[in-house]
């Protein structure tokens, strides 16, 4: 199913190459078009835009998390 392609996309390190590959060329990544005959199917969760997203929800949650964690501590 094209869900699946997501789950790679949410480690950071691949979410940072769709996003430089996607700014750049513009373009979803090559290996992508394999699995649909037409590029308009590609869904958007697979877009530069997207990968994007992912790698600043990278970016501001898990600091954000901890700074969270780390006001509620009594040191």
């Amino acid at each position: 199913p094209a869900w699946y392609l997501l789950y790679p996309r949410l480690n950071p390190i691949e979410a940072y190459s769709a996003a430089l590959n996607g700014l750049v060329s513009d373009l979803v990544h090559p290996e992508v078009f394999q699995y649909f005959e037409d590029p308009a199917a590609v869904p958007f969760y697979l877009s530069g835009w997207f990968a994007l997203v992912l790698l600043l929800v990278w970016l501001v949650v898990p600091p954000a998390l901890g700074y969270l964690r780390f006001r509620r501590l009594d040191l």
